[in-house]
């Protein structure tokens, strides 16, 4: 008779190998009961002891079949088999083809969960990092011992070879998707822009803006000005080099930048960057700082 093993779940004659796994070399057991009319011995139910014949040999069965206590007691700690029902009803349902069994969707479902949780932190905890980062590289900017901070004068800032002129500065109405911080406002710089001498291999750094409190803040990424001002968005893509490219730019500037500021602010600092570059890198030279006032849309 074949029985599986309760220890590796292999099958094997349990008569030939006297109950003993040729896999894993766990003991089996299973319960034999003498069969109605003096019959020999036959598998029923499993008991504690469960022996095969040479158990019955060796005066471990009484005459009606019954394991003594001896038996049950010396047997304690082997592995007992319980066959299965006719039908393989008292097995587990198999999972259906193409469907993870139960444990797996669990592991797989709380690794969804992990992954989420992650994603999240790092949407949360990113964009703060990368702004705080900007405000303190522009103050250190600012505070570099041998860095030049120039004021600019009759009102053009002066960038080697460009010339920056602020055409207007006002804050606009906002209709953005995403939510402004509170108490604050969109402010448009509209800059005219002309170039002295050749044009340069590196594409000069966007200004960005130095308020009255010292707080920096930057543009508004191109694509995102755009969503929002569709009107402007030749004049908010050609900075600067494009401004010599345009078809129809503006009647009033050649290129716009929009800033968030508090809305009790009327005056800032525009902030041009100086760079040196050679063969081993960038260095700041100096930075330019242009005044401006601010307006609200539809006054003068």
């Amino acid at each position: 008779m074949k029985i599986r093993c309760s220890s590796c779940g292999r099958r094997f004659e349990y008569e030939e190998q006297d109950g003993i796994c040729p896999h894993c070399g766990a003991y089996n057991s299973v319960s034999w009961d003498v069969e109605p009319g003096g019959g020999g011995l036959s598998p029923s139910a499993p008991t504690v002891c469960d022996a095969p014949e040479w158990h019955a040999e060796a005066g471990h069965y009484d005459a009606h079949g019954t394991c003594a206590e001896e038996a049950q007691v010396a047997a304690q700690g082997y592995g007992s088999f319980t066959p299965p029902p006719a039908g393989g009803a008292g097995r587990a349902a198999a999972p259906a083809a193409g469907q993870r069994p139960p444990r797996q969707r669990h592991r797989l479902l709380l690794a969804s969960v992990l992954l989420f949780c992650v994603l999240l932190a790092l949407y949360l905890i990113l964009p703060p990092v990368v702004e705080a980062d900007f405000d303190r590289r522009a103050a250190e900017n600012a505070q570099v011992r041998d860095l030049a901070v120039l004021q600019a004068e009759s009102g053009c800032a002066v960038v080697s070879p460009f010339t920056y002129k602020v055409a207007d500065a006002a804050l606009v109405p906002y209709a953005g998707l995403w939510p402004l911080p509170e108490n604050s406002c969109v402010l448009r710089v509209l800059l005219s822009v002309s170039m002295s001498g050749s044009r340069p291999e590196e594409t000069p750094p966007r200004p960005y803006l130095r308020l009255e409190d010292g707080s920096y803040q930057r543009a508004l990424g191109s694509y995102d000005a755009q969503s929002v001002f569709p009107a402007d968005e030749e004049a908010i893509h050609a900075f600067p080099y494009d401004v010599y490219w345009l078809e129809t730019p503006t009647e009033t500037a050649d290129c716009a930048f929009y800033f968030v500021v508090p809305q009790n602010a009327r005056a800032a600092q525009l902030c041009f960057e100086d760079f040196s570059y050679s063969a081993y890198g960038q260095q700041l030279k100096a930075v330019t700082e242009l005044p401006i006032t601010f307006r609200e849309e539809g006054t003068e």
